[in-house]
């Protein structure tokens, strides 16, 4: 399920980790709270849940003192630092959720999705709650799947990470994702042991950027690569930094693994705030 992830020491991009897929005619009986629910352990109800969502109508938070006929939307910061528009699947949860203080307004999915894109959003955030990332609603609009979401990796030790023997094929496809927002300041492609049998090297990514955006970022990967995983005999894993002193220390010891820097006209990071 797309939560944000409580990441521990890696994420590892492309997991192929099953809990296993609950058959699709018992996923199409399932309430829309049910596969909420039930999504959070067993990805394969995503598709299912995602289709129902662009086609159902749901709730979201307006001003009351609205004026003409735009809609304007509440936003809020998540615990994480995510700044995200709340949506709820029934009217009941969006009023409870509101305390009075904002009305709240039936819109149909899709039309939501398509009205916000550039936005962040989260299905009922009180409850087993969802985040959809600005890049991931504009694959559900188009009708395409998700992909893999990174799965947290619990590390006993760090790795020793050393430059790549090699520049691996998927580099590029790294590099496009990370250019196209202005999210991560740096990354560096570094590779290490792998500790899974028969895996010849574990390649870890590591990237410079503040930390509300780190799980944004993970998928983002996920989504870039998603067709080289494919064919990708390779463990690829992605780590974070969060600029200051140990940032610093990365561009001066490990420039010969740099692969993305963020252009200098960037260099003042988007701190989005406020309602939109």
């Amino acid at each position: 399920m797309r939560q944000l992830c409580r990441r521990k020491s890696l994420l590892r991009l492309g997991s192929k980790k099953n809990r296993g897929a609950r058959p699709m005619s018992d996923a199409q009986s399932l309430s829309l709270d049910q596969l909420i629910a039930l999504a959070v352990d067993d990805p394969s109800l995503e598709d299912v849940l995602f289709a129902r969502l662009l086609g159902r109508t749901l709730y979201v938070h307006s001003p009351e003192a609205r004026r003409g006929p735009t809609l304007s939307l509440v936003q809020f910061t998540t615990p994480q630092g995510v700044l995200a528009i709340p949506v709820f699947t029934d009217r009941r949860k969006s009023e409870f959720a509101s305390g009075g203080n904002v009305q709240t307004v039936p819109i149909q999915g899709r039309q939501l999705l398509h009205a916000t894109q550039g936005a962040t959003i989260v299905v009922n955030p009180n409850d087993n709650w969802c985040i959809l990332y600005p890049e991931e609603i504009q694959l559900l609009l188009q009708g395409k799947p998700l992909g893999r979401t990174p799965e947290s990796m619990e590390l006993s030790n760090p790795p020793d990470l050393r430059p790549p023997q090699s520049e691996p094929s998927f580099v590029h496809a790294v590099v496009a994702s990370l250019s196209s927002s202005d999210l991560a300041l740096n990354a560096w492609l570094t590779e290490t042991d792998a500790t899974e049998l028969g895996a010849p090297v574990r390649y870890v990514i590591v990237v410079a950027a503040a930390k509300p955006h780190h799980e944004r970022i993970a998928r983002m990967l996920t989504l870039g690569l998603s067709d080289t995983f494919r064919s990708l005999d390779n463990i690829v894993d992605i780590t974070f930094i969060e600029p200051g002193k140990n940032h610093a220390t990365w561009l001066k010891i490990k420039a010969d693994c740099l692969i993305f820097s963020r252009p200098r006209s960037l260099d003042s990071p988007y701190v989005p705030h406020g309602n939109t």
